[in-house]
């Protein structure tokens, strides 16, 4: 089972930009988005305009709505435990989330092109690795340290891939459930900040991967939401 993640929606201030980026983030999915057993979607700020379109989407998402600012990681929470409860009953082998933002853009467009299958049996291959990231990695600069410990990062190379000590990522990355589970626990009232969750998610014991070269860049169109609104 396949459960795509995305958080969507933006205040007043920027949401004509962020809408138009939004549509050309689906498009360029599409094939992802119709391939998945289900697609959650977060409208967050009131955005209704963003909930009305997605509603509509061939692709059928589940959205959810926020009258109110949902900040990350409650925002990327509340669409990844929605995953967890769909996928309830699955076994851990064949049910993954995932996660995106409205403002990541696909680069290799067909997820049938090896990319997921692949991501997949990182996964399924390394049950220690709670998700892979797929951000591009030249459309970034990695850091040579975790982020929460501090410590150096330590990578084990394979062909196509990097297992490490990094710090878990709000950025497109493919999440094993029980990690999700793990990094987001039930009380309503911890942990709402990302380093906290990361912490939470070192605690637990869980390495990540890095797909190479990656498929997800960053596209925000200058209208970033963080930068407007504050974390």
């Amino acid at each position: 089972m396949l459960i795509v993640t995305m958080l969507c929606g933006a205040p007043p201030r920027v949401r004509d930009q962020r809408f138009s980026v939004l549509v050309r983030t689906c498009f360029r999915a599409q094939k992802l988005l119709e391939l998945a057993d289900e697609v959650i979607c977060l409208a967050n700020f009131g955005d209704e305009r963003t909930r009305d379109w997605l509603k509509a989407q061939p692709w059928k998402p589940r959205v959810l709505f926020t009258r109110n600012r949902a900040g990350n990681p409650q925002a990327t929470e509340l669409v990844l435990t929605a995953a967890v409860q769909s996928a309830a009953g699955r076994t851990a082998e064949d049910s993954h989330a995932l996660h995106l933002e409205d403002d990541w853009w696909l680069v290799d467009e067909d997820p049938l092109s090896g990319w997921l299958a692949k991501s997949r049996g990182i996964l399924m291959g390394h049950p220690t690795v709670g998700q892979v990231r797929l951000r591009m990695i030249d459309d970034h600069t990695p850091l040579g340290f975790n982020w929460v410990t501090g410590a150096a990062i330590d990578r084990e190379q394979y062909p196509g891939y990097a297992v490490s000590n990094q710090h878990l990522t709000y950025n497109p990355a493919l999440w094993r459930m029980r990690a999700i589970e793990t990094s987001f626990p039930a009380d309503p009232g911890a942990w709402r900040d990302e380093q906290a969750s990361m912490l939470c998610y070192d605690r637990a014991g869980w390495k990540s991967a890095q797909l190479v070269p990656g498929v997800f860049i960053h596209r925000d169109n200058g209208a970033s939401v963080e930068s407007v609104v504050g974390r």
